[in-house]
């Protein structure tokens, strides 16, 4: 085996952890911070306050389209208007992300 062979079988696994510890955050552990960081702007449901734009719906097909990666990379950088939430740890952020989903499936 090569070690380019090497360092994509571990770059893989790597991103294999990744996804399956994005997929097992529990929406509930998200309830919480949504409600404290988010739900101003997003609202309650997900669908936005209409003071704030069209840009706040998470429900949206767009906004549904955005994978995991994007979703947690908009909370960590911030969009505008939309704040930076760079301070909160990696697990809330997954925690954050389970949550929308569980949001946009209701």
């Amino acid at each position: 085996m090569t070690r380019m062979q090497q360092w994509i079988g571990i770059a893989a696994l790597a991103l294999g952890i990744g996804l399956v510890t994005a997929q097992a955050a529990k929406p509930a552990a998200g309830h919480k911070l949504y409600t404290a960081k988010c739900a101003g702007c997003h609202g309650s449901s997900g669908g936005g306050v209409s003071f704030m734009g069209p840009k706040t719906n998470l429900l949206t097909p767009a906004a549904k389209k955005k994978t995991n990666a994007q979703i947690a990379a908009i909370i960590r950088k911030g969009a505008s208007p939309m704040p930076a939430y760079n301070s909160l740890s990696p697990a809330q952020i997954r925690a954050l992300v389970a949550y929308v989903r569980a949001l946009q499936h209701k």
